[in-house]
């Protein structure tokens, strides 16, 4: 039924939506205590030969349960916008494309071209939220000022430079990984539609 399904997905789009939203937020639950290791492992040098586990539990002694997902608000804040503006302006660019050519479909050089520059501007639009999610990893007591006054008091210490800092390094990550992304879909969702045309019409 997922494959006869012209879109290949549910068949209310807002369900469709919804259904990615909470996979996303249960993966980004899951997984985040890593990710916080990760971030204090990288500030803190010294830590970092103790090994994520152990990084783990120091942080669960020492702030509780709780210490594990700080800085998570801000990554859940940021995911919305950040898949929205990803998608939108990938879609955006698709659709102009087909109006000048009459064509659809991208080539793969075309879907990694504008996938990487749909996820470069997606991450340096959020990147903020970012800044704040690793100060709240680093300094874990800080988490209890809030996102909005976190922001403000980056921004009164060193401005536009500081709340975006590390813009360069984020967005050719996320450039890459948007393009792959992005042609991989539409590789495997051209090949189940190709899959149910010549299963119609056999």
């Amino acid at each position: 039924r997922l494959v006869k399904d012209p879109r290949f997905g549910l068949k209310d789009p807002w369900a469709a939506l919804l259904s990615g939203g909470v996979a996303g937020l249960m993966a980004t639950l899951v997984t985040y205590p890593l990710d916080l290791a990760r971030t204090r492992m990288v500030a803190q040098a010294h830590s970092s030969s103790a090994g994520v586990w152990n990084e783990l539990v120091h942080v669960t002694r020492q702030y509780g349960v709780g210490g594990l997902y700080a800085g998570v608000g801000p990554t859940i804040a940021e995911a919305m916008p950040l898949v929205a503006l990803t998608f939108g302006i990938y879609e955006s660019g698709k659709s102009l494309h087909a109006r000048l050519t009459g064509n659809e479909r991208l080539s793969p050089v075309q879907s990694l071209v504008l996938g990487s520059a749909a996820g470069a501007v997606g991450r340096a639009f959020v990147l903020p939220l970012d800044t704040v999610k690793k100060r709240f990893q680093t300094n874990i007591n800080q988490r209890s000022q809030g996102v909005f006054r976190t922001l403000k008091a980056i921004w009164a210490q060193g401005g536009f430079k500081l709340l975006f800092r590390g813009t360069a390094p984020s967005v050719l990550k996320a450039g890459p990984n948007a393009a792959i992304h992005f042609v991989v879909f539409d590789f495997v969702r051209d090949t189940l539609r190709s899959y149910h045309q010549a299963e119609e019409n056999p």
